[in-house]
């Protein structure tokens, strides 16, 4: 059994949901929640280190609420969440890229 096997799984069916959801939709939105995804994004990087942009996990927990929190205000329920999912994983990933060592830009 993976270690925090359920946390995974409920990720991994939250991002199905996702995907899902932008496949029934065509997702019409995707520009401008691009867009308010980055500039959510880039307020964060730019907080202070305690803040933004370290390897703890509660760090990135403040930008998953606060995506969470723009999307919900502008579509509220699930649509929030499918969003804040994409962009979660998504952002996490180019995070990752950024990191020295992994062929990125150092963070």
């Amino acid at each position: 059994m993976r270690p925090y096997s359920s946390t995974y799984d409920a990720l991994h069916a939250r991002l199905l949901q996702a995907i899902d959801w932008v496949q029934r939709t065509g997702w019409s939105t995707r520009e401008g929640d691009v867009a308010l995804a980055m500039q959510v994004f880039d307020v964060w990087c730019a907080a202070p280190p305690q803040l933004a942009g370290t390897t703890d996990p509660s760090d990135h927990d403040a930008l998953t609420e606060a995506l969470h929190a723009v999307f919900t205000s502008r579509y509220g329920g699930k649509v929030a969440c499918h969003l804040t999912t994409i962009f979660t994983l998504s952002l996490e990933l180019h995070l990752r890229t950024r990191r020295p060592g992994n062929g990125g830009d150092p963070a």
